[in-house]
């Protein structure tokens, strides 16, 4: 009885590790798509920073808040790293077939005077002078 007890159990475990692989493998699939998906559709625009630095909170993680718009709809994100300024103006990367999927880049773009269109900058069509190389080592 204890061995068939000892090798029932051998078993659960083998089940629960081949679960939790599969599990891993899965999302890590999926964050992979995700990023390829954002690096291929990235678009750029203008974003304001709404908060000072804060600790979790009931409407999202640790990190400054900011506001960007597009086509007129508000979109508010929580950048966690990085460091920024209340009030100040940054260049924010957005995945053009999901704005909800950004990043605040550590660019101020508070000084620089231009229209920001509707739907966004490609990176070569900003109309200010940026290393690019930089920033895109900053989406990676």
């Amino acid at each position: 009885k204890y061995k068939f007890q000892k090798a029932t159990t051998m078993k659960k475990n083998t089940v629960i590790w081949i679960i939790f692989a599969l599990s891993v493998i899965v999302i890590y699939i999926w964050s992979s798509i995700g990023s390829k998906q954002f690096l291929e559709h990235t678009k750029f625009t203008e974003a304001i920073v709404v908060s000072d630095f804060h600790y979790k909170n009931t409407s999202g993680g640790a990190g400054y808040d900011y506001e960007f718009y597009l086509k007129n709809l508000k979109y508010s994100r929580t950048a966690s790293v990085g460091t920024f300024a209340k009030g100040r103006r940054c260049l924010a990367a957005y995945d053009s077939l999901d704005p909800t999927s950004g990043q605040l880049l550590e660019v101020d773009i508070t000084e620089f005077k231009y229209d920001s269109p509707d739907n966004g900058w490609r990176l070569k069509d900003i109309p200010i002078k940026l290393d690019t190389t930089r920033i895109k080592e900053m989406l990676k």
